[in-house]
């Protein structure tokens, strides 16, 4: 049963994409407009709590038990083992507020994005076929009747997709790929409908990584650097699981340009002290001893080896901890006992610090944390976005602006 069906009302197709909803709902619009809502490009959450530990073992095989930082080579020219440069980003507007149930709902609009950059002859390069949009409508699932479990969820979310397309009318394109649920579990139903957009974004960075990965285009000579963390949780949205990609990142980098530093203690000899502390106090060149991190509520989990390295010094930024770089790895068979081989991650750490270069000076507010193929692989990925103001379009009648 389509949702004109369950409100047989008059159709009218002339009316906006907001108004058919709000009737065919029983609703009323409280609010419509058109306001930016946490754009920004945070990929796995690093807000959950996190404990980077020496004490159950390193995280690599030959540490060095009476210094903490390890300094590294000065950068030297020759091949690079990153081929490979992924990002993904998401953004998101609220475009109305329904007034149901007694509650204030809002609808977000946003847009997802995921891309995949190549080194070729120390040019990077891309196409089209390695960059993946939708375009999303994250709706409360009281008021459109949506139940997580109801076998026909799927139809009666693709019978409204269909309807908000039709009187959108685009030119015949479907602005509309998907439509997103959230539940009324919070105060802050924004974040809710937001989160269910960042959840798809995840979801298809997955299976990026994944199809590289089975494709066997990954190796120890041609690595993956993967613009934020490799910390992927299993979620309903994600049809590939952590089970699906555990063996396959072996030659994939988890590296971020921004992360909390309030929320890690480090433990070192039994010793607690704040990472923030220990993170600071590093220099040009240098890298942390990759700390074991075991992800929280996971008994029989995955394991990641964790460091950070400087890339810049401090005093080009704005804070002490611009020019610092947070890198991940899985650890995988034996180096979840033994750790991830000492050599290696510092033939990995040292091709970080050389691809800081060319500089993105006054590009970008985190040029001094950024690694230029990884600035350009984010360029490339939004410069195909849609502007944001095309989404009041579906507040207006027909869909024009």
């Amino acid at each position: 049963m389509s949702m004109d069906e369950q409100n047989p009302k008059k159709t009218d197709k002339t009316e906006s994409a907001l108004e058919w909803l709000a009737r065919s709902t029983g609703s009323s619009i409280a609010y419509s407009g058109n306001v930016p809502v946490d754009t920004g490009d945070s990929g796995i959450d690093d807000n959950i709590p996190k404990t980077l530990s020496y004490t159950n073992g390193y995280a690599e095989t030959d540490p060095d038990s009476k210094n903490s930082y390890v300094d590294l080579r000065s950068p030297i020219d020759g091949p690079s083992p990153f081929a490979y440069f992924m990002d993904g980003s998401r953004m998101a507007w609220k475009i109305a507020e329904l007034r149901y149930g007694g509650k204030i709902w809002p609808i977000v609009a946003g847009q997802i994005g995921v891309a995949c950059c190549k080194r070729v002859d120390r040019r990077i390069v891309a196409d089209n076929a390695s960059r993946i949009y939708k375009t999303i409508l994250s709706l409360p699932q009281d008021i459109c009747g949506f139940s997580a479990n109801e076998p026909q969820n799927q139809k009666r979310i693709e019978d409204c997709r269909k309807a908000i397309n039709e009187r959108l009318g685009w030119n015949g394109r479907n602005p509309i790929d998907a439509i997103l649920t959230y539940a009324d579990k919070e105060n802050d139903k924004t974040n809710l409908a937001v989160s269910r957009i960042q959840a798809l974004m995840v979801a298809t960075e997955k299976r990026m990584i994944f199809e590289l990965a089975e494709a066997g285009k990954l190796s120890d000579q041609e690595y993956l650097i993967k613009d934020g963390s490799l910390e992927y949780r299993d979620d309903a949205i994600s049809e590939i699981k952590w089970k699906n990609l555990e063996g396959r990142l072996q030659y994939v980098v988890g590296v971020s340009k921004s992360f909390n530093e309030d929320l890690f203690e480090v433990k070192i000899k039994s010793q607690k002290q704040s990472a923030a502390s220990f993170i600071s106090c590093l220099k040009v060149n240098q890298r942390t001893q990759a700390f074991l991190y075991e992800p929280q509520g996971r008994m029989t989990g995955p394991k990641f080896a964790v460091w950070y390295v400087r890339i810049r010094d401090q005093r080009l930024g704005q804070s002490i901890f611009d020019g610092v770089l947070k890198v991940e790895m899985h650890l995988i068979g034996k180096e979840q006992q033994l750790g991830k081989n000492t050599l290696e991650i510092n033939r990995i750490t040292e091709a970080i610090i050389r691809e800081r270069n060319p500089v993105c000076y006054g590009a970008d507010s985190r040029w001094a944390n950024h690694i230029y193929p990884v600035f350009v692989t984010e360029k490339y990925l939004k410069s195909g976005f849609l502007p944001g103001h095309v989404f009041r379009a579906m507040t207006m009648q027909g869909g024009m602006i």
